[in-house]
C-alpha cells in the first residue's frame, strides 16, 4: 500500500529530527569543550600553586577560551530551545494526512480491495444459504415421510424411526460456519 503524502510527511519529520539532532550535538560538543577548558584551567592553577610559578598569561588565555566556550554553550542551548518552540515550516500537517486518508486513500482502498472482497462474501453467503436450505429441506422431507410411515404403522412416537442427519457439535462444526471461525478469520494476521 502506498500513501505518498504520508511518506512525504515522514521525510519532513525526519529532516526536522536531523536538524534537531545537529543542534543537540552542538550542545554536547560545546559542553564538552567548556568542561575540557575548565579542567585545563584547574590543572594549570594547581600546578602553579605547587610549583610557585607565575602563569598569568596562560590563565588569561584560558579565561578567554573559557568565556568563548561558555558563550558557545549558551548559544547552542538557546538555539536548541528556540528550535523546539518554533513552529517549523512544514508543508504537510497531521490534519493533511487525516484528510488525505479519509478522502483519498481509504475510499480508493475500499473501492479496489474491500468492495471485491465483500462481493465474494455476498456470493458465498448466498451459496451457503442455499446449501443450508437444501439440507434442511431434505431433512424436513424425510421427517415428514417418517411421520407418514410411523402413523400408518400405528406408532405414536416416530422417533423409533431414526434419521441420519447432523446431531453432534463436531458435525455442526464440520458443515456450518460458527462464530469462533468468524472470529478466527477476523483476527488472523493480527
Amino acid at each position: 500500500m502506498k500513501f505518498e503524502l504520508y511518506e512525504k510527511y515522514l521525510a519532513e519529520q525526519q529532516a526536522s529530527a536531523i536538524k534537531g539532532g545537529i543542534l543537540q550535538s552542538r550542545i554536547v560538543e560545546s559542553q564538552s569543550n567548556y568542561d575540557e577548558l575548565t579542567r585545563q584551567y584547574e590543572v594549570a592553577m594547581v600546578e602553579s600553586i605547587k610549583s610557585g610559578k607565575d602563569i598569568t598569561k596562560v590563565l588569561n588565555i584560558l579565561d578567554e577560551k573559557i568565556d568563548k566556550a561558555r558563550k558557545d554553550k549558551e548559544r547552542a542551548l538557546l538555539e536548541y530551545n528556540v528550535y523546539g518552540k518554533v513552529k517549523r515550516n512544514v508543508s504537510i500537517t497531521k490534519e493533511n494526512i487525516i484528510e488525505a486518508w479519509n478522502n483519498e486513500l481509504n475510499p480508493k482502498y475500499y473501492e479496489i480491495k474491500v468492495e471485491p472482497a465483500l462481493e465474494k462474501l455476498k456470493s458465498a453467503k448466498q451459496t451457503y444459504y442455499e446449501a443450508m436450505c437444501e439440507y434442511f429441506d431434505t431433512i424436513h422431507e424425510i421427517e415428514d415421510f417418517r411421520e407418514e410411515v410411523s402413523s400408518q404403522l400405528g406408532f405414536d412416537f416416530p422417533y423409533h424411526f431414526h434419521i441420519k442427519n447432523i446431531q453432534t457439535t463436531v458435525e455442526y462444526d464440520q458443515y456450518f460456519i460458527r462464530q469462533h471461525e468468524i472470529n478466527k478469520a477476523e483476527s488472523r494476521n493480527r
